[in-house]
């Protein structure tokens, strides 16, 4: 490999440049690169997503938790350079140039920061009517008193947790694995209680890694039983039924 002036990717596309649509950097004098253009704010997104879709759903989890342990005032606020190093982290496939169009597109006023909910909000995009509807169908049904709100006593007519390995091994309660299973859905506050909004937020970034409307159907109608008896068994069930002569094991939870 050649080095390059950015020395940040193995392409001669770094530089300093930020605004999108700006040409790449020279390369270094005597090397065989080819300057590449900066990519469009769309196609760096796609890029993006790409790439935190390779680690499923914990991909854009991942990335908002490493934006809020670089937010030390809690500002809900990045700069230029802890962008540039999340960036790095997840292993983006872009250039220095492109990954300074891609802040600069979210620094609207100009101020050298950006509000990185605003960013995830837009990697994540918008779950298609169908997919918000499965969402809302599980989330019913787990809301027993349709309050709009998951307790833990709730979450027990549906996930068992008298065989998770923590309970047999009696180093937790079924209480405290219920409430690690709730938390499993919590964005804001972690008070053991999980609202519609944190379940559809949840299913959001677990969407983002799904291209295939049938494949996200099936995940929620084994992952949920929404479609009662005769769902495919080789599925772990995290949910008891009726069907079941004895408790199920515990599964993973609603992440599919």
């Amino acid at each position: 490999r050649k080095q390059t002036r950015s020395g940040w990717t193995g392409d001669a596309s770094g530089g300093a440049g930020g605004a999108p649509g700006s040409p790449a950097a020279e390369p270094v004098e005597g090397s065989s690169y080819v300057k590449r253009a900066v990519r469009p704010i769309s196609v760096l997104l796609d890029e993006l997503r790409l790439t935190l879709g390779k680690r499923g759903a914990r991909g854009i989890v991942g990335l908002g938790r490493s934006f809020k342990i670089m937010d030390d005032d809690r500002s809900r606020s990045l700069s230029a350079y802890e962008f540039k190093k999340a960036m790095r982290d997840v292993g983006m496939n872009a250039s220095e140039a492109e990954v300074n169009a891609l802040f600069s597109a979210f620094d609207k006023d100009g101020g050298g920061t950006i509000d990185y909910e605003e960013f995830l909000s837009a990697v994540r995009g918008k779950m298609n009517a169908k997919r918000v509807a499965l969402v809302r169908q599980a989330f019913e049904k787990l809301d027993v008193d349709n309050s709009g709100i998951v307790d833990v006593a709730e979450a027990k007519l549906h996930y068992n947790a008298a065989k998770h390995p923590a309970v047999v091994a009696n180093k937790k309660s079924e209480d405290e694995v219920m409430r690690d299973f709730l938390t499993t859905f919590e964005v804001g506050t972690k008070d053991g209680n999980v609202h519609y909004e944190e379940f559809e937020r949840y299913y959001q970034d677990v969407s983002a890694s799904i291209d295939d409307d049938a494949y996200f159907e099936l995940m929620m109608w084994n992952t949920w039983n929404l479609g009662g008896k005769g769902l495919r068994r080789e599925y772990q069930k995290a949910w008891r039924s009726e069907e079941d002569s004895a408790p199920a094991t515990g599964g993973g939870g609603g992440g599919g």
